[in-house]
């Protein structure tokens, strides 16, 4: 079992740098020394009363010379809100690592898939693939320009990356998945070449449809709403199939990241 750790930290820096996106710098002892990409942490604010259960946030990067985590926060609720308005100081308590990561395997081509919220994980693990010299692809979407993250913050090499908006508003006009078709259609990867992807359940269910057509392996990291983050109180159950038969799995205790082919999508 991988080392959970539950820590009171402070906020280091609170940035907007998008349409209601925030990225967060998160003091760390520990977790930041095990957390690999994919998995995730459970937060709450000390100082507010709500929410009153922590939160699953995907892990965005993390900085083990300077000790602290990083994440992405897209304001959608209250609780999202009052993180937004956090001010360097202010305390958190962190539990991590959580969940399963991403597996990597040095030599072989990575297509980094991320649309909107999605991109923390994704973008976590393009570190680690870039720290082991493997050859890949960025792919990342949004609904419209206001929402994407600006490359002057993710530094991602601009021959790598792609960016899409489902408006045209900026790079092309279209879906992650209309970018991801178009590259899958129009260049040579081996079979050894392997999907990382997050975002919208109906986009990873189109990686899955074009990860069988083109015979390449693909893992997906779910996101849904958690109750503890350990697999106690099934509240992230999702069908899955192993062995030929169909049973449940936790996405915050066995995932968040599965294969694509183990989930039953309905």
């Amino acid at each position: 079992m991988n080392k959970i750790f539950d820590e009171t930290s402070v906020i280091i820096e609170n940035v907007n740098v998008a349409k209601d996106i925030f990225l967060l710098k998160i003091s760390s002892e520990d977790i930041v020394s095990y957390c690999t990409p994919g998995q995730f942490i459970n937060l709450k604010l000390l100082e507010k009363k709500f929410p009153f259960l922590r939160r699953p946030f995907s892990v965005y990067d993390i900085n083990k010379n300077k000790m602290y985590i990083e994440i992405l926060v897209k304001i959608v609720g209250k609780g999202t809100e009052a993180l937004s308005l956090c001010r360097k100081g202010d305390r958190i308590k962190i539990l991590g690592p959580l969940g399963k990561g991403f597996s990597f395997s040095e030599g072989s081509p990575f297509i980094l898939v991320a649309g909107g919220i999605g991109l923390p994980p994704i973008y976590f693990a393009y570190t680690r693939i870039r720290s082991l010299n493997i050859d890949y692809k960025f792919l990342y979407g949004a609904k419209t320009k206001e929402e994407i993250v600006s490359n002057k913050i993710l530094n991602i090499p601009e021959k790598k990356l792609t960016i899409s908006t489902d408006d045209g508003s900026y790079g092309i006009k279209g879906t992650v998945i209309d970018v991801l078709k178009k590259e899958l259609g129009t260049n040579s990867y081996p079979e050894t070449t392997k999907i990382l992807g997050c975002g919208p359940f109906k986009m990873l269910k189109e990686i899955n449809i074009l990860s069988l057509k083109h015979n390449i392996d693909s893992e997906i990291s779910l996101e849904t709403i958690m109750g503890c983050g350990f697999g106690v109180c099934q509240g992230c159950a999702i069908k899955v199939k192993e062995n030929n038969l169909y049973t449940y799995n936790m996405i915050c205790k066995d995932g968040p990241v599965f294969n694509s082919k183990k989930i039953v999508w309905e």
